[in-house]
């Protein structure tokens, strides 16, 4: 048995919108425990979060339109994640890839994407620099942040079907809870000193 996986072997089971809804609600629920655990006290504001409802319409603010605020520092959070292992998502994403399954060198590497629709919502509110994307990654069972004023720098492109165009950040430029937890507490800092 070959330990590289051919492309047919990385399809990703198809899920019908009702299984996205309920993983998406399963995320943020995750999200919203480990902030938690951070000893940040969040509330869900987003229209939808934590819910599998579908909710059209316009967003009015930043209080309906990202999943979650924290209130004691006025910063938001949006989750975000992927079923996909950084091996799925380096190959999913690699061009050299021949009919039999075997792989060229490459250089290209895993992928957390982010949205753009939500990068372009955050700037136009002005909340660029108290957003935070935190990326919930069932398959590789780990979770990532990423400040939203550092997105723009990275390229975009397609990444899941009918949602438009996402920053395709690789995985290590995410940004550990360790490294979450001591912005935290940098912030509360600088709010204790006002």
């Amino acid at each position: 048995m070959s330990a590289v996986l051919s492309p047919q072997e990385l399809k990703v089971k198809k899920y019908s919108n009702e299984d996205i809804r309920s993983i998406s609600k399963l995320r943020e629920e995750f999200a919203k425990a480990m902030l938690r655990l951070l000893g940040i006290e969040v509330e869900p504001v987003g229209k939808g979060t934590l819910s599998e409802e579908v909710f059209e319409g316009f967003h009015e603010s930043e209080d309906d339109r990202f999943d979650f605020k924290c209130e004691e520092l006025g910063i938001l959070f949006e989750v975000t994640g992927t079923s996909w292992t950084k091996r799925q998502s380096a190959e999913r994403y690699d061009p050299d890839w021949e009919e039999e399954g075997r792989r060229k060198p490459s250089s290209k590497k895993a992928v957390l994407a982010v949205l753009k629709k939500k990068v372009d919502d955050a700037f136009a509110m002005g909340v660029q620099d108290r957003l935070y994307f935190v990326s919930v990654n069932d398959g590789q069972g780990e979770w990532r942040f990423m400040p939203c004023n550092l997105v723009r720098k990275y390229p975009f492109g397609r990444y899941a079907s009918m949602e438009g165009e996402y920053y395709l950040i690789p995985w290590e430029n995410w940004r550990t809870p360790g490294w979450m937890r001591e912005k935290i507490e940098e912030l509360r800092q600088k709010k204790s000193k006002r």
